[in-house]
């Protein structure tokens, strides 16, 4: 059982894989001192390495894990990502240098200097992986506060009411251009079946934050929020199915001249508004309903584009909220 003040598994295993690569890597510096009178020094540190190795697994899966439970501030999206890539990279160096130190321990018994120094070096240029990534680690928690219970209460200050409450924002219809289907009135767009509604929101941005609040109690279909928009048949998107009962499903994906492809979908009740959240930040896409994050996919970066709403269905959908915000 989690104590209280963890959040998830994840700071509870993530510090001893640090701790075993560079013990690993002290303990070998020893062994080539004593190389001929204490050979266990050696097998010593081809077993930290091994355990270091399964260390940085374990710290990874649960890091992924626990990444898709927390809400994340806009400012910490590109340091987040670059510690994931920092963490999957040391993943690979440390199962493959502790693989290469078992085989060279039995291939090699006798371990002279020629080949003991080498493989002792590849090591040390390993840690810095591992200072890497934990610089990443500490500062989504030192700087950005994330998972800190002191800091939950700040999300860049974004405005955390209850979306339900707030009154339709009838300035975000009249600021979309309208590239497919009829124009809203005053915060509701109507739809018709066979005839989807394109509307877009005039900025073109990289890497993104987009949210929209639709209330969609009149509407059954697929809203989506769309965004690196290039035209009407290529665009991403993170989008609602709603049928006229039942839980709605979240798809998050790619659509290329015109080929649909879905990369990652969860299910989920819906009670009032949707309050849908997409993130794209170079290959790392996350998508949210309410404050449930239901998909996490990779994919290529998208060229920058425009971001707005694609509504394909029947029904009347009021836009109470949808903005976009760079993520630098």
């Amino acid at each position: 059982m989690l104590p209280d003040w963890a959040p998830n598994v994840h700071p509870l295993v993530v510090h001893f894989p640090i701790a075993l690569l560079f013990v690993g890597a002290l303990v070998d510096a020893v062994a080539l001192v004593v190389r001929d009178r204490h050979p266990w020094v050696r097998t010593s540190a081809v077993g930290l390495y091994a355990l270091g190795a399964l260390g940085t697994v374990a710290a990874f899966f649960t890091g992924r894990d626990a990444s898709d439970e927390v809400d994340l501030p806009v400012r910490a999206l590109t340091t987040l990502n670059a510690h994931a890539d920092w963490a999957l990279y040391l993943v690979w160096f440390a199962s493959l240098y502790a693989a290469l130190r078992v085989a060279v321990l039995y291939w090699r018994r006798e371990y002279r200097l020629a080949i003991h120094l080498p493989v002792a070096l590849l090591g040390l240029a390993g840690l810095l992986l591992v200072q890497q990534t934990a610089e990443r680690g500490g500062r989504l928690v030192y700087e950005y506060g994330v998972a800190v219970a002191a800091a939950s209460g700040d999300h860049d200050g974004m405005d955390t009411r209850d979306p339900s409450s707030a009154p339709p924002d009838t300035s975000v219809a009249a600021r979309l251009d309208v590239l497919a289907g009829a124009p809203a009135e005053g915060s509701v767009f109507t739809v018709t079946p066979g005839q989807p509604t394109l509307a877009v929101l005039p900025d073109t941005l990289g890497d993104l934050e987009a949210r929209a609040t639709l209330d969609l109690s009149g509407f059954t279909g697929t809203a989506s929020l769309v965004h690196h928009l290039q035209d009407g048949q290529t665009y991403d998107f993170l989008a609602l199915d709603r049928t006229a009962s039942g839980a709605v499903t979240l798809r998050q994906g790619r659509v290329e001249s015109g080929d649909e492809t879905t990369m990652d979908s969860g299910t989920a009740p819906l009670d009032g508004p949707a309050e849908i959240r997409a993130y794209a930040v170079g290959t790392h896409f996350r998508g949210y309903l309410g404050g449930e994050q239901l998909t996490h996919p990779h994919a290529d970066a998208a060229p920058p584009g425009r971001v707005g709403l694609r509504l394909d269905g029947q029904g009347a959908v009021r836009v109470l909220a949808l903005s976009a915000t760079p993520v630098e």
